[in-house]
């Protein structure tokens, strides 16, 4: 069947992660390597191939959350790398990041890009406008991430896009939906009432689906892990995840004393 060949910005990306400490590092190349394994079991064993997809890309989150907490960044104590019901919030959370920005209005156009700059390859985000005279211009921070971000001038709130996205049913609803998320490993895994667990469908789109996440979540990761300034653009989304997460899941008070008497 043959192994998974990767492009060549995901060998780059590989050798790019291999500078992290150890624990990161690993992460990552577990990531990459359940991403391997599922593409030669594919035909003998799709629901395990599926699986591992899905191992690979809480691999990859549990990486830049190890990397958020490394760096200092603000609340970021609070991110449970071992966790599946945080992990699972991540790649809904990231996509409707995406389309709030995509739908405010006035937003620049930006995308990663890799790039050969003095002998080494970087990766760096670019965004894309124009001079005043119409000449196209391209914008790279340094650090890549090292920005703030608005919609229409306020401070976005992603929960309703999330929400949104799920058909607008309301809180209630993006939480099965979410835990529908993070039990599908068990389905492919155990049987029920209706019979053995079987994956329907084509695993090599399945295959390629949480690839592309993968490497996406490895390149956020990069971005994030070579620089050890609290990027502005990242402590933000930081933020606003921590509040869907609160929003999903209010964190327990803590009982207040009766005063002594």
């Amino acid at each position: 069947m043959g192994d998974l060949e990767l492009t060549k910005p995901e060998t780059i990306l590989e050798q790019r992660v291999r500078r992290s400490p150890p624990l990161t590092r690993n992460v990552c190349a577990s990531a990459i390597d359940h991403l391997r394994r599922a593409w030669l079991i594919r035909e003998t064993d799709p629901e395990m191939a599926v699986f591992r997809c899905i191992t690979a890309e809480e691999e990859a989150v549990a990486a830049i959350f190890l990397s958020l907490r490394r760096h200092g960044y603000a609340d970021a104590k609070r991110l449970q790398w071992h966790s599946h019901r945080q992990k699972a919030v991540v790649l809904p959370f990231l996509q409707s990041t995406a389309e709030t920005f995509r739908l405010g209005g006035g937003a620049l156009p930006a995308s990663v890009v890799y790039e050969e700059v003095d002998g080494a390859f970087q990766f760096r985000v670019r965004f894309l406008t124009t001079a005043d005279d119409g000449t196209p211009l391209a914008l790279h921070p340094q650090p890549p991430l090292h920005a703030t971000a608005d919609v229409e001038g306020q401070v976005p709130d992603i929960l309703p896009k999330m929400l949104e996205l799920v058909g607008g049913a309301g809180l209630d609803r993006l939480k099965q939906v979410l835990a529908d998320r993070t039990n599908k490993r068990n389905t492919l895994l155990y049987a029920s009432e209706k019979g053995l667990p079987r994956y329907v469908g084509s695993v090599d789109t399945e295959i390629a689906r949480h690839r592309a996440n993968v490497f996406a979540l490895l390149t956020f990761f990069v971005l994030i892990d070579e620089h050890p300034t609290v990027q502005g653009l990242v402590q933000q989304a930081l933020a606003a995840f921590m509040s869907v997460l609160d929003a999903l899941h209010p964190p327990k008070q803590a009982p207040v004393s009766s005063p002594a008497t």
